[in-house]
């Protein structure tokens, strides 16, 4: 199947070293997707809701808006492809770490808090970059 190529565009919005495990197959790599992309959604959402920063809430939004927007296409791939996303040590890895960055963010307030989420976002971003 071709969704691995086309998939693999969308793989740039996270963390590459954890996409490129050995012995993924074309419903891993979806799953990996649609994961990593719902934890940025995950994480936006929360800064925004907390955040009074209006830069940092802008921030918080664009990573919403194109974050879903890659879900979308993903979602729309492989729907049209039949594949179905499996879970798979990777994705629940993301999700794990998404949900222990939102854990961490919870106990942050003000300056401590915009600092905190726009320092894991550009981790997470410098990562793929670097990859």
């Amino acid at each position: 199947m071709k969704v691995s190529t086309i998939v693999v565009a969308g793989l740039l919005l996270f963390p590459a070293s954890s996409v490129f495990a050995k012995g993924v197959n074309d419903a891993q790599i979806a799953s990996i997707v649609v994961t990593a992309n719902q934890v940025d959604v995950d994480a936006g959402n929360f800064a925004d809701s907390r955040s009074t920063n209006a830069d940092v809430k802008t921030f918080a939004r664009l990573m919403v808006t194109d974050h879903t927007s890659v879900n979308q296409a993903a979602t729309d791939l492989v729907t049209r492809l039949k594949v179905t996303p499996q879970e798979n040590p990777t994705s629940q890895s993301l999700k794990s770490e998404g949900e222990k960055n939102l854990a961490s963010l919870r106990a942050l307030d003000g300056a401590a808090f915009d600092k905190g989420y726009i320092a894991h976002e550009v981790a997470y971003h410098r990562e793929v970059i670097h990859a």
